[in-house]
């Protein structure tokens, strides 16, 4: 439980990144955590995240892995 506490406010901090580095973007793309059908292109779509806990020598630490997808037609 508690990895997954860590890994929420991973993604929560990374959601935020995400939506004020949009602010200068030279396209507009709506970012989603789970795209809603008729979405329309571009926009962005957080994906899997893997987070794996691990420890060494009495030391616990996290390995994050974040997937973004980004879908345009052009």
């Amino acid at each position: 439980m508690y990895g997954r506490i860590a890994l929420n406010q991973i993604q929560n901090l990374f959601y935020d990144t995400l939506i004020t580095a949009s602010a200068g973007w030279s396209v507009s793309a709506d970012i989603y955590d789970e795209v809603p059908d008729g979405a329309t292109f571009p926009y962005v779509e957080i994906g899997q995240a893997t987070d794996m806990v691990e420890g060494t020598k009495g030391v616990r630490f996290s390995s994050n892995t974040q997937t973004v997808f980004i879908w345009s037609t052009a």
